[in-house]
Parts: C-alpha cells; sequence; structure tokens
C-alpha cells in the first residue's frame, strides 16, 4: 500500500542578502554587473572574490541609479545603414559569392 501524499502549500523566501551567486535569481543582474555596481559599495561585503550585500541596500543601491539615469529618447536616424542590404551584398563583402 502507497500512503497518498497531500499537497504542502509553496512558501516563498526572500533572500536578507544577495551575492554575485544568487544576483541572477534575485535582482536580475548577471554576475559580472553585479561585481561592477556593488564591488565597491560602501555597505557590500567582500570575502575573497565573492561580494555580499544586504537586498535592501542593493535595492536601494538600483533605485539610485534609476532615479539619476537620464531618459534620452532616441532620436531617429536619418542616414540609411551603409552595410549591404542583399544575400549577395553580405557575401561579397566577406569575400564570398553565392553558387547555384
Amino acid at each position: 500500500m502507497s500512503r497518498t501524499m497531500k499537497p504542502r502549500l509553496a512558501l516563498a523566501v526572500t533572500p536578507a542578502c544577495v551575492s554575485q551567486a544568487t544576483s541572477a535569481a534575485v535582482l536580475g543582474i548577471d554576475e559580472r554587473r553585479f561585481r561592477e555596481l556593488f564591488g565597491k559599495h560602501p555597505g557590500a561585503v567582500r570575502v575573497g572574490k565573492l561580494v555580499v550585500i544586504e537586498l535592501h541596500e542593493a535595492l536601494d543601491a538600483l533605485r539610485a541609479l534609476r532615479s539619476s539615469a537620464v531618459n534620452v529618447e532616441a532620436e531617429p536616424d536619418d542616414e540609411e545603414d551603409d552595410g549591404p542590404s542583399d544575400v549577395d551584398g553580405v557575401l561579397a563583402a566577406i569575400g564570398r559569392r553565392r553558387v547555384g
């Protein structure tokens, strides 16, 4: 006889700290960018190459980046792209030609 398993509730846990090892899952930032942003942050602790920072400090720093960023609307380019526009042009640019 096998016992039936009762469904269990999912439990979401918010981390207290974040490091470059967990930054992708917690903040959506890859390891290299995490180290660039928080490697010299005053609230960060370095343990060898590992950078650890409290989650609330990381979120505050990201909010500060967002508020200090200048939103510049992209101006449409009036110039056409100088690159080749068809397959034969692309192949010619790399020194090849289409056969067949």
